[in-house]
């Protein structure tokens, strides 16, 4: 019984902690948001402001156009991967490559007219159709699922934040539709649905009917609170930031209705108002209206301009990130007009009326479809760039060639640059800027300019070194190594134990100090060097003075002679006749061993000052330069005192003595 219990409160307790943690765990999503693509859907997002995070070319031209069966009064969306995505009135929703190509095409049942196509997050796309029917489409063309409506699908779907997709149809009604296909819910308006969905920051669903009503609809489908205007709704909802909806009326007029359902402001304009508004950064509302103008209108319903086309707009505007409105006409024309409503950036004719509404890419690029059957592309125009390219002597640039080449703005070009052989290559050198790497023979430029640049190369010259027994070149090494014309190579040989450095020899005729073995080579030519040694023991004074060259004081003598003494012509001039003159003495001292002795004795100052130049640091050797000079310069005037002592003593008369 105890059991129970605890078990039934363990369950108590438990549910009571997790269903706050549970409440706060967000919904899979992961496919519920439209796509993140430059433009998704109709009028770019889900509150219809159709304004682009890009701004369109400012000088203009002709990308590509593409051929339907039948005129496009629908509005392209674009996906993820640039591909764009539209319908057409010959039944087909068309996928279309950047470069113009068709991806695939997929056939409804009727004519693709109004309905615009929706990209949801996980490449999925939905379009209306003319047959009744909702369509769900792969992202291979391939169907997903269709669902059935009472009547035609003029309505262009919307995606909420759960996933379900949002349509009107022209049988009165507002579809919900679940991501499987299946219906959640649908609500009965008085008249036909060709208004498209907007869905608010809360979920809420604003849609037109033709009844002449705009309609706030909770995500649950029950009404939230409706809207009459003086006429029916074609328009589509668009939705400011503060919660302001805007949408326009075949009575004429563009309506403000705050979130309460109560209007804000109403805009009279000349005739139907169907397209529907956009949005700009600063909150202007722009519109279109069959009176042939296209209206910018400011948050508190004044006018702030209006521009005027040669037909009726019924196409919706966009609106670029640099404030650039671009609306279509038919009077077969889409325009670009500045901001402050002073006229047109500039304007592309197409073939037909432009009922379609514009989108924007990634790259800049507007999309919008004409009643002449096509969907245009229009892309800054492609600037074209002289890329002069040249070498200096001892290569050439294998790729793209020498010479002069034209390529379009933004063209990536690879640089391959070759060395003859006994070159090597340098760098680039000109307008380098947009170079990737001016020290590799092989890179890119990317051009963004004309520009003139040069390869450059530099002749290589061997140098072969070795050595005789005794010792080894221990800077740059031993063997062939290939250096830059005119480079400085430091040499250093190093000796063996028992042996001494002789002297280079070989190409010596750029080496600075041919009896050094530290020294340098400059390289002119091709050069073989050979270090020369020789032993160090036997023929010696200091060698037969100490019994072997092993002694500690030959050793400081060495490094004496190879510090001091080799390192500059006088002091190896002086060690050459020494080693020529001194192998007699040598011998007689080693033949007389009573010698030795008295000859160390000798050797002593020698060894000294060996010592104190070896092993002390060029303060220390300051010091005891100074030292000796100081003890010279007391030592002769203590001489000069006294030798003019010893003059005055001669000096004295012989008769002055004894007195």
């Amino acid at each position: 019984m105890n059991t129970s219990r605890f078990l039934i409160a363990l369950g108590v307790i438990l549910c009571l902690v997790l269903s706050p943690v549970i409440a706060l765990v967000p919904a899979n999503t992961a496919q519920a948001q439209p796509a993140d693509s430059p433009w998704p859907m109709f009028r770019q997002n889900p509150q219809r402001t159709g304004r682009s995070p890009y701004s369109g070319p400012e000088v203009p031209e002709l990308k590509w156009s593409f051929t339907t069966g039948a005129p496009i009064s629908s509005s392209p969306a674009i996906g993820a991967d640039g591909t764009i995505y539209v319908g057409s009135n010959d039944n087909k929703l068309y996928a279309i490559n950047r470069d113009g190509s068709q991806k695939w095409s997929f056939t409804t049942g009727g004519p693709v007219r109004w309905s615009s196509p929706a990209i949801g997050a996980d490449g999925t796309i939905y379009v209306g159709s003319y047959d009744n029917k909702l369509y769900a489409i792969n992202p291979d063309g391939s169907q997903k699922w269709s669902f059935t409506t009472g009547y035609l699908v003029d309505s262009s779907p919307a995606i909420g934040a759960d996933g379900t997709i949002y349509v009107g149809s022209d049988d009165n009604k507002l579809y919900a539709i679940n991501r499987d296909g299946s219906q959640k819910w649908s609500f009965t308006t008085g008249d036909m649905v060709l208004s498209s969905p907007a869905i608010g920051a809360d979920g809420t669903i604003y849609v037109g009917s033709d009844d002449g009503k705009l309609y706030a609809i909770n995500p649950d489908g029950s009404q939230k609170w409706s809207f009459t205007t003086g006429d029916m709704i074609w328009s589509s909802p668009a939705i400011g930031a503060d919660g302001t909806i805007y949408v326009g009326s075949g009575n004429g007029k563009l309506y403000a209705i705050n979130r309460d359902g109560s209007q804000k402001w109403s805009f009279t304009t000349g005739s139907y108002v169907d397209s529907c508004p956009a949005i700009g950064a600063d909150g202007t509302i722009y519109v279109g209206s069959n009176d042939n103008k296209l209206y910018a209108i400011n948050r508190d319903g004044s006018q702030k301009w209006s521009f005027t086309t040669g037909d009726v707009v019924r196409s919706s505007p966009a609106v670029g990130a640099d404030g650039t409105i671009y609306v279509g006409s038919y009077d077969n024309r889409l325009y670009a007009i500045n901001p402050d409503g002073t006229g047109w950036m500039w304007m592309a004719t197409t073939g037909g009326d432009v009922m379609s509404s514009p989108a924007i890419g990634a790259d800049g690029t507007i999309y919008v479809g004409s009643y002449d059957n096509k969907l245009y592309a229009i892309a800054e125009e492609e600037k074209e760039y002289d890329l002069t390219i040249s070498s200096t002597t001892g290569g050439s640039v294998f790729a793209p060639g020498e010479g002069t080449f034209t390529y379009v703005q933004g063209t990536r070009v690879n640089l391959v640059a070759e060395a003859d052989k006994g070159y090597r290559f340098v760098n680039w050198t000109g307008d380098v800027g947009a170079i990737a790497n001016v020290n590799a023979a092989s890179t890119t430029i990317t051009m963004n300019g004309d520009s003139t640049i040069t390869a450059n190369f530099i002749a290589q010259y061997d140098l072969t070194i070795d050595s005789t027994d005794g010792g080894s070149v221990s800077t740059p090494g031993e063997g062939a190594f290939a250096r830059d014309r005119g480079a400085v190579v430091n040499l250093v040989a190093e000796t063996g134990q028992g042996y001494r450095f002789v002297n280079w020899t070989g190409d010596v005729g750029t080496i600075a100090n041919v009896n050094a073995a530290s020294t340098t080579i400059t390289m002119e030519g091709d050069y073989s060097i050979t270090a020369n040694f020789k032993s160090a023991g036997g023929c010696f004074i200091a060698t037969a003075a100490y019994g072997t060259p092993m002694a500690e004081e030959i050793g400081v003598l060495r490094e004496f002679r190879d510090e001091y003494l080799l390192t500059n012509r006088p002091g190896g001039a002086f060690v050459n006749l020494y080693y020529r003159a001194s192998p007699p003495v040598a011998q007689f001292i080693t033949e007389h061993p009573s010698l030795k002795p008295i000859v160390r004795a000798g050797l002593v100052p020698a060894v000294a000052v060996s010592a104190v130049a070896v092993n002390t640091t060029p303060i220390e050797k300051m010091a005891i330069i100074c030292l000796l000079v100081l003890v010279s310069v007391a030592v002769a005037i203590w001489a000069a005192r006294r030798r003019g002592g010893e003059a005055e003593v001669e000096s004295i008369p012989e008769g002055e003595i004894g007195n």
